[in-house]
Order: structure tokens, then sequence, then C-alpha cells
């Protein structure tokens, strides 16, 4: 058996050891882009960790998307505006979120940290 190499980790601290491969695995890279700023209606794409909503200029409507895995986290933050322009967290297609088809983020610098369970149901936190 040969002894690996270890480089020196990334600034981010996002390495894992892969043993199966024997080699360094960066967990964001299958999550690129992992941050999103978003305004208006707007579908998430599976690899937004963060979302900035900019309701600045009206409301802002994410909808979560469907067929996550369990585990999967997203964290929607407002840009500052939410007491004024709401945002509305939509489910995607017969998901729930907290056991309702909608989630209201209505304070400026609001956050809602969502959870999938894999099968359909959002948590938020």
């Amino acid at each position: 058996m040969t002894v690996p190499t270890i480089p020196t980790p990334s600034i981010d601290g996002i390495l894992r050891w892969a043993r199966d491969v024997e080699t360094w695995i960066n967990n964001r890279r299958p999550y690129e882009p992992f941050w999103k700023e978003v305004s208006g209606t707007v579908t998430l794409e599976d690899s937004w960790n963060f979302v900035l909503c900019d309701t600045s200029g009206g409301a802002c409507t994410p909808t979560l998307p469907t067929g996550m895995v369990k585990g999967w986290q997203v964290i929607i933050q407002d840009k500052g505006s939410a007491g004024t322009n709401n945002i509305t967290i939509t489910r995607g297609g017969s998901d729930t979120i907290n056991g309702a088809n909608t989630l209201v983020i209505s304070a400026n610098y609001g956050r809602k940290v969502l959870f999938s369970d894999g099968a359909g149901k959002w948590y938020a936190a």
C-alpha cells in the first residue's frame, strides 16, 4: 500500500479524502455555482445552496426544486427589502414546506434554511 501525499487544503476548507479513489475531492465542485442572487419569480436549481433575494424592485418568489435528496439544504436570504416586498418561497410540484404550499419571509434581512427529507417534504429552520 502506498501512502498518499496529502496536498495543502484549499482556502475554503471544502476538501475531503475519498478512500475509494485515494484522492482529495472538492465537495463544492458538484454544486457550483453554490451561491446565486435572484429577483422576481425564479425556480431554484439543485446546485444552489445559498440564494440571495433582491426585493428592492418588487417581491421575490423562489420555487424549490423537486426530487431533492435527503438532507439537501438551501438558505434563502433577503438582501434588505422583504419588509416592503415579501419573499414567498413556493413548493415545487406536490412537495410541501412545513406542511404548507408556501413560506413567507417578511422581515428585512430575514432568512430561512430549508432541508429536504428526500420524499417531497421540506422543513424550514
